[in-house]
């Protein structure tokens, strides 16, 4: 027994550093445990973000295309525009012409109807 008394502080010793051992394991085990947890929370997050991003980058693609499309229709259309105004002033150059070569035939016929009247 004596010897038992005499080992007892030294086991007691013993078990406190097993215990404090133990602590620092669980509280290891915890932290990266906790590491970990925030690291998938993270991971997720940013995969998440990734396809936010994805999806915007998408949408602003079809976005762009139909800006193009759009940009390439009005194009067109001006051009259509362009050409029919450039027809249009022929158009009225020629009605012009033919407006004036109408008066001048006007005034000579009624220059050669008073002749014959005299």
């Amino acid at each position: 027994m004596r010897r038992n008394a005499a080992l007892m502080p030294q086991i007691e010793d013993a078990l406190d550093k097993l215990e404090d051992a133990i602590k620092r394991l669980a509280n290891a085990w915890n932290t990266s445990e906790g590491r970990r947890g925030r690291i998938a929370e993270n991971r997720r997050m940013v995969t998440d973000e990734q396809q936010a991003i994805e999806q915007e980058r998408e949408a602003l693609r079809q976005e762009q295309w139909r800006l193009r499309k759009e940009s390439t229709t009005f194009q067109h259309a001006r051009d259509e525009a362009e050409k029919m105004s450039s027809e249009l002033e022929t158009v009225q150059a020629e009605r012009e012409k033919v407006r004036h070569t109408m008066r001048h035939l006007l005034s000579n016929l009624k220059t050669l109807q008073k002749e014959l009247r005299r």
